[in-house]
This record gives structure tokens, sequence and C-alpha cells, in this order.
């Protein structure tokens, strides 16, 4: 995060895919961290922490102690496919359709737990094992018309007692 002072990282990312066919696939990635104050470094504020950035302890080049600096998560937002370029300038797929906009909506804020492991010091750990979000749903359509809504839930594994139902 630029806001602690250092320099972003750098992290190339798929954006664009070329097809065979001479159609491309454009990908979008959004993050919740750009804006807004970052979470607390307390272990109870990042146990709570509900957005798509974490806290890393880490020793950037030249310095000789470890320092809190916090890291974004980038979720894909939309998956643009697009046919090759018609006589008529229309952006249809080769079976003659309009191009597909597939978009992501994530929803019940981001969780985070701390890896475990026999290699990991419990003393310097933070809460940077990403799991998702309670829910997805997913819009497909053509252009700017959504034909198909999907919402799917997870379970996260995030160490909470699972119940059987309402009655436990």
């Amino acid at each position: 995060s630029v806001s602690d002072g250092q320099s972003a990282l750098w992290r190339p990312r798929l954006t664009r895919v070329r097809t065979d066919s001479g159609g491309a696939v454009h990908v979008t990635y959004t993050t919740d961290c750009e804006t807004g104050p970052l979470p607390g470094v307390t272990d109870a504020a990042q146990a709570a922490n509900t957005k798509l950035c974490y806290l890393v302890k880490w020793q950037p080049d030249g310095e000789f102690v470890a320092q809190n600096h916090w890291f974004h998560k980038y979720v894909v937002s939309q998956i643009l496919e697009e046919g090759a370029p018609q006589a008529s300038e229309k952006s249809e797929l080769l079976t003659g359709s309009l191009s597909k906009v597939t978009s992501y909506e994530y929803t019940g804020g981001a969780r985070w737990v701390k890896p475990t492991g026999p290699l990991i010091d419990p003393a310097e750990v933070t809460y940077t094992d990403f799991r998702g979000f309670p829910t997805v749903t997913t819009h497909v359509g053509e252009a700017h018309e959504r034909s198909t809504v999907s919402r799917v839930t997870y379970f996260r594994g995030t160490g909470q007692t699972l119940t059987a139902g309402p009655t436990g």
C-alpha cells in the first residue's frame, strides 16, 4: 500500500488473451483497499478485517528490522469475451452472438485467517491466508444486457463450528 510510506510492488496480472480466431478475452480486477482507512494492526483488528488487503511483516531491501506493510488482494470483477472484428464493426463471436460479459459481485466481506504449519513462526504470523467471500453473485449476458444470474454460498473453513441446521 502506498499509504504505508513504501512504493507499490508491481505484480503483473493477466488482462487480455487473444484467441486463435482473432477474438479477445479481457479480464478486469478490483480491490477495495485503494480508498479509505486501512484495517488496524492489532490481532483483533486483523481477525475482523473484511477488506481486500492484509498485513504482512516483511523486511524491505536495505532494512534490518521487519516492518508492517499492507498488501492488496485483487479479485476478478469482469470478464469480457469479444469476437473477431467483423466488416459490420460489431463485436460478434464466431457463432454470431454479441460479446459475452461475465461480472462478479462479492458480498459478505473477505475473510482472512492465520496460516498454520511447522515452518511458521507464531510470533511473526499475520492474517494472510485468504478464505474468500461467503457469497459470490455471477451475472452473465450479452453486451449490457444481463441474462443469467447465479449466486453461490461458500463455507470458508475458518475454524468456526458448523451446525447441522437451525436446531444445531
